[in-house]
């Protein structure tokens, strides 16, 4: 029986999933093609990405900027901005990352480099008003305006369904604090992203808003909406809108509209395993313009001429939800070869098994990776390019 291969769950851009590092990525065009390298230590943990092009008509080879990244205890440490600049590469930004006892960042000390030998330094202090075991959802780096002075504290509260960060920045002329804005993220059950406010008070005021919105599972993104306003008391105005279109669990369509009614779609297709192959932008507006992207990854993607699925194939886990062990059983084991793969919600590897012999069922001892009272998702593939996938709940610690 043919049927479609399924993916894990909806996963667009992510460098590492299924066990597999994207190690290219590049856009062409007619002239030009755009390039990204992507460098992994032996932990599998993103070290560096190099961006650059190759000028068709001058038969010209450029770098243009590169990212370092360093770790220390499975904690990242340092992250490193350059820009190619006379033949070599320029430190841009630096930063430096520190944590405290509870593994939360409590400090961020940024330099930029505006030229050789000059130099600003900026320190930012966080307050977190939270418990660190259970990490901060948002792991990007903070940004900061051009206007930003040396100095800033950013308060990190938690609700039951968001994340709130409070700037205050110093300010030299008056020898004060000033509060600069605020950034919301709002959750729904499943921790997927439902809202992303951020006011900032610079020169002017303004503040922009994000929204998503997701089937009646809480899972499948269907639409993602931004708006803006320039005044406090002023009205939102919707800047743009995405809506996404499904195969089965694969986002396969994406179409972007604005405001004044132009529209763009973006087009995906995927390699049988359900790891994204390409991204063709199309831009339908009077001038048109087609942008391809294209994905490579560290490890041979081998898939049949047609990507067929066991009759029936099952998935079975018990007990769930989970203890410390728990038993998977599938037709999938009766492959000369299959692996067992678990996921977090937010799509990172927590742990992974070869089974190697035809096996009715499989034993699994979770690791110390797993939190009581979180979902979690089993993967199985085999060759042939056959898989399925389940959720799962580890059992909640009982109150004492």
């Amino acid at each position: 029986m043919k049927a479609i291969c399924t993916l894990l769950f909806q996963v667009v851009f992510l460098v590492s999933i299924y066990g597999q590092n994207m190690i290219t990525s590049y856009s062409q065009n007619d002239n030009i093609i755009h390039r990204y390298d992507y460098v992994y230590d032996d932990l599998d943990s993103l070290i560096e990405k190099v961006y650059s092009s190759y000028y068709k008509e001058q038969d010209l080879y450029a770098f243009h900027s590169k990212t370092q990244w360093t770790y220390e205890n499975d904690k990242l440490i340092s992250t490193k901005r350059y820009q190619y600049i006379d033949d070599d590469w320029f430190l841009k930004i630096d930063y430096s990352i520190f944590y405290n006892d509870a593994g939360c960042v409590d400090r961020q000390e940024q330099t930029f480099h505006i030229r050789p030998g000059e130099s600003r330094q900026h320190t930012l202090t966080l307050v977190n008003e939270y418990d660190c075991a259970d990490p901060w959802r948002n792991t990007k780096d903070h940004l900061f305006l051009a206007d930003s002075p040396a100095e800033t504290i950013v308060t990190r509260r938690r609700t039951d369904s968001s994340e709130i960060e409070i700037y205050d920045e110093y300010d030299e002329d008056t020898d004060a604090w000033i509060n600069k804005g605020v950034l919301e993220r709002k959750y729904n059950e499943q921790n997927k992203l439902t809202e992303f406010f951020k006011l900032l008070t610079t020169s002017y005021v303004y503040a922009t808003k994000y929204d998503w919105f997701y089937d009646n599972t809480g899972e499948n993104l269907m639409t993602q909406m931004y708006s803006l306003k320039h005044t406090l008391d002023g009205e939102w105005d919707l800047s743009t809108k995405n809506e996404y279109i499904y195969d089965g669990l694969r986002v396969k369509k994406t179409i972007i509209s604005d405001k004044s009614g132009r529209l763009n779609e973006i087009l995906l297709d995927y390699y049988c395993d359900g790891l994204l192959k390409s991204k063709t932008g199309i831009r339908l507006s009077s001038d048109g313009g087609i942008q391809k992207y294209i994905y490579e990854y560290d490890r041979k993607i081998t898939c049949p001429d047609e990507c067929e699925q066991l009759k029936d194939l099952n998935l079975i886990i018990y007990p769930n939800p989970v203890k410390n062990c728990f038993y998977i059983q599938s037709d999938i084991f009766q492959k000369a070869s299959s692996e067992i793969l678990i996921y977090d919600m937010r799509g990172n590897l927590i742990q992974r098994q070869q089974v190697v012999d035809r096996v009715p069922q499989v034993l699994i001892t979770l690791n110390q990776n797993a939190i009581p009272n979180q979902i979690y998702i089993v993967h199985l593939i085999s060759e042939g390019g056959y898989s399925i996938s389940k959720k799962f709940m580890i059992e909640p610690v009982a109150n004492e």
